[in-house]
């Protein structure tokens, strides 16, 4: 995605290190945007007025200095406000920045199977973590748009608690085990005293989809899996 801009992006993000450069795309260019964050070393903020100057950006792309490589909670809440991609490339001490990669609900998303985990939402890198792929297993197969929830990298080591908290939000009703079906949902507790983790039932009950971190998500027999099992949740609608 606008792969043909990443000199120029490359080039303003290099020239902002050590502080996370931004800016937007425009009909196809790159538009630098000055970043007003108290300490843009930690955060960026675009000017207020930006998005009424650019009603027709296309995407807002911004930079981490040194990493990490993935969206904190605070770039997720942006981007669904925005309702556009954001792109976000990392900006290494000695000035190489790596190619951005996009996310957003408007773009397409990755092959459910064997996506590499990367926490947050699944986008151009092919890439998400176990809500992300979720998500996109009731977009593909059952044309559902669950809400996204914003959310730091091992929010449950920080007393987050993600699905417990917001999964009738996402419109899911807990039910028996004894009744679970394709398409439900099932949450796990993994090497943690807190909710941490979930997948889908699939193929005839026969198979789960998930992405646990460290590995490619994947379909597979429940197995060992099904001791780490907490409770079964039911899209209301399906």
């Amino acid at each position: 995605m606008h792969s043909e801009l990443y000199p120029a992006i490359a080039g303003y993000m290099a020239s902002k290190y050590p502080q996370e450069g931004c800016g937007l795309i425009v009909g196809g260019a790159f538009v630098p945007v000055d970043n007003v964050a108290r300490d843009p070393a930690e955060d960026f903020i675009m000017p207020l007025d930006t998005m009424l100057k650019y009603p027709d950006a296309q995407a807002v792309v911004h930079s981490h200095p040194d990493g990490p490589d993935f969206p904190s909670a605070a770039d997720m809440a942006g981007q669904i406000a925005t309702g556009i991609p954001w792109g976000l490339c990392v900006v290494s001490a000695d000035r190489l920045v790596s190619k951005p990669w996009y996310w957003g609900d408007s773009l397409d998303p990755p092959p459910l199977v064997g996506r590499e985990f990367r926490h947050g939402p699944s986008g151009t890198d092919n890439k998400g973590d176990c809500y992300a792929l979720i998500r996109d297993w009731y977009r593909l197969q059952r044309g559902v748009a669950l809400p996204d929830f914003p959310r730091d990298d091992a929010w449950w080591e920080t007393g987050g608690n993600l699905y417990e908290e917001h999964f009738a939000d996402a419109g899911f009703c807990e039910i028996p085990a004894s009744q679970a079906n394709d398409g439900d949902v099932f949450l796990m507790k993994v090497m943690s005293d807190r909710t941490n983790h979930a997948g889908i039932l699939t193929n005839g009950c026969q198979l789960i989809l998930h992405h646990l971190s460290g590995r490619l998500s994947r379909q597979e027999p429940m197995g060992m899996w099904r001791k780490f099992i907490t409770k079964w949740v039911r899209y209301k609608n399906a």
